[in-house]
């Protein structure tokens, strides 16, 4: 599916619902998608790829309500914020590649990454990644690093992985790849 800006459950009271299961299964937003606009959505992911060129917004009004279960595959967004309305964000797999999540966010078994290249993702709340869950950094001495960068607080547990990118990083090279304010 291609479509400049996608919403779920766009008029009060409707109702949306959109499932992606499968690895060959795209939609590919160029503008904003909106899960739950004025009415009450969900999106159930377990496969596939959700790409979104702007912002994803979940419970975007005051009286809607979005959910979103990521389980598998992969979502890609400048920016994957809350609304006013009601809005849940359930991570127990797959990818998540953002520059910005506008909530706290808990990784109960996904991999989460700067949004493309080197560059920083930056919560906007809490972030809490559980055992099963992963942090991807990439590092390059010539083109710079990507960095975490969480305003509240942090818990880690899982894997970190780095990627140093075509490079063996000399000894006692330190990098910034973390940073928080709680």
């Amino acid at each position: 599916v291609y479509t400049q800006q996608l919403s779920l459950a766009h008029d009060a009271g409707s109702v949306g619902r959109l499932t992606l299961a499968a690895d060959a299964n795209e939609v590919d937003v160029r503008d904003d998608f909106y899960i739950g606009y004025t009415g009450s959505a969900n999106v159930v992911q377990t496969g596939g790829f959700i790409d979104v060129a702007n912002v994803i917004t979940i419970g975007n009004s005051s009286g809607s309500s979005g959910e979103y279960r990521l389980e598998g595959g992969s979502v890609e967004a400048t920016t994957i914020t809350d609304g006013s309305g009601t809005a849940s964000f359930v991570w127990t797999g797959g990818t998540v590649e953002a520059n910005t999540i506008g909530f706290d966010l808990l990784n109960q078994g996904g991999i989460l990454s700067p949004r493309i290249g080197f560059g920083t993702l930056t919560v906007q709340g809490d972030y809490t990644q559980q055992n099963s869950g992963e942090l991807f950094i990439e590092l390059n001495a010539a083109s710079g690093h990507d960095l975490l960068s969480v305003q509240g607080d942090i818990t880690l547990d899982g894997t970190l992985d780095v990627d140093k990118v075509g490079y063996e990083p000399a000894e006692n090279v330190e990098y910034n790849i973390m940073d928080w304010t709680g």
